[in-house]
């Protein structure tokens, strides 16, 4: 993969939006829909955005020991 080359991340982001929007209807080897066909359905199942900010982690205190290890629920 190439490493793109943009002015700003502002020009970047919109050459990846056209270059999205452009094979929206191309057809991948092996499938039967277009890209833009499949993207849709998968749209289809996904569930709002939660109505507030939702940190998706866990955080306990621990003590790092002189290996380095962290004890988390009985694992190092």
């Amino acid at each position: 993969m190439p490493v793109p080359h943009a002015v700003s991340f502002t020009a970047l982001n919109e050459q990846l939006l056209v270059d999205c929007r452009r094979r929206l209807g191309d057809q991948l080897r092996g499938q039967r829909e277009t890209i833009g066909a499949r993207l849709a359905r998968d749209q289809a199942c996904l569930h709002d955005l939660p109505p507030t900010p939702y940190d998706a982690c866990d955080k306990q205190p621990g003590r790092v020991s002189s290996l380095s290890l962290v004890r988390y629920r009985s694992t190092d």
